[in-house]
């Protein structure tokens, strides 16, 4: 399959993005016989079928995603394109397990060290019994005892390295629990969003008030010219006199969910839906992460002429310079 402008297909090429009539145009110009347009890896969409929708390639993967799958906005997608900034798919950026492998991985380096280290003292023990034994022979006392000593000093630094590699075993097991336990977090609420600012319901029931949030959530996706369709939308957290609950919503795909959080900015701009949000499902790990990468952008801002350019990339954890 061709691609558009995909320089040094054997390396990692800077994220690009490209809108469809131009992604059309140089496959046109560059097409063989047999070639293709290059395909969205989400909702499978050829190049060819987009005017106006931007795509963005993978640095990992090379694959590409058009501007509809994606929750950024054309200026957002333009600033990813940048040769400085890499962009990796959502499959890609799994990175939770592959660095448990790594951490396994540490783990058994350490342990055939530690292996290495035990048979090389074995032959240490075996090299001064024979020499002790030599020196008893010629009876002399001082050297023994010096060899006495040298072995006794090698066997406390091979007893402090077995601790030492249980420790870190015991610290790469705790590490690797954590991330496994997080990864599964993150899986389980990838199809969901939060929901704040929307009123409490009325309903007498638990059934009539779980519809009329259902109702609601769907009348304010609606009004975004979004997908409206959900799975189930359900209030979380302790309720409280004057401040509405959280509402958790199931959503039917990734594809519904980026749509959703590329337009929710927009509530802000009108008055009747201006104190309503809507984020991601973060899990606490999130939560901490993106409270702290505020903390950054905050910090950064007071030591900057632009603070104004200064955003922050959720999607790999960092803040950067935003160009439009």
């Amino acid at each position: 399959m061709s691609q558009p402008d995909k320089k040094k297909a054997t390396t990692k090429a800077p994220a690009r993005t490209r809108l469809g009539s131009q992604i059309k145009a140089t496959n046109a110009a560059n097409a063989k016989p047999d070639d293709d347009p290059c395909k969205c890896i989400k909702c499978n969409t050829n190049s060819d079928e987009m005017d106006e929708t931007s795509m963005l390639q993978c640095d990992s993967c090379q694959g590409w995603e058009c501007g509809s799958c994606l929750p950024y906005t054309e200026a957002e997608l333009a600033t990813l394109s940048r040769p400085e900034i890499a962009w990796k798919c959502d499959t890609c950026t799994k990175n939770t397990m592959p660095t448990t492998k790594t951490d396994r991985a540490i783990l058994s380096g350490l342990e055939q060290t530690m292996h290495l280290l035990t048979v090389s003292v074995g032959k240490i023990e075996q090299t001064m019994t024979m020499i002790a034994t030599s020196l008893e022979n010629k009876a002399d006392k001082a050297e023994l005892d010096t060899v006495k000593v040298d072995m006794d000093t090698v066997k406390d630094r091979v007893s402090t390295m077995e601790t030492k590699v249980e420790e870190i075993g015991e610290h790469l097991d705790e590490k690797i629990g954590v991330a496994i336990s997080e990864a599964s977090e993150i899986e389980s609420r990838k199809l969901n969003i939060t929901i704040g600012g929307i009123p409490e319901p009325t309903g007498e029931t638990n059934e009539e008030r779980q519809g009329q949030d259902e109702a609601a959530v769907k009348e304010l996706l609606n009004g975004m010219d979004g997908p409206d369709e959900i799975v189930e939308a359900k209030r979380v957290g302790k309720r409280e006199e004057d401040k509405p609950r959280i509402l958790k919503v199931i959503l039917p795909s990734m594809t519904n969910k980026g749509a959703i959080l590329k337009k929710a900015h927009k509530l802000s701009h009108h008055e009747a839906t201006k104190n309503i949000f809507i984020r991601p499902d973060l899990t606490p790990l999130q939560r901490v992460t993106q409270r702290q990468l505020h903390r950054d952008l905050y910090e950064k801002k007071q030591t900057v002429d632009d603070p104004e350019n200064w955003r922050i990339d959720y999607r790999r954890g960092k803040i950067f310079h935003y160009q439009s």
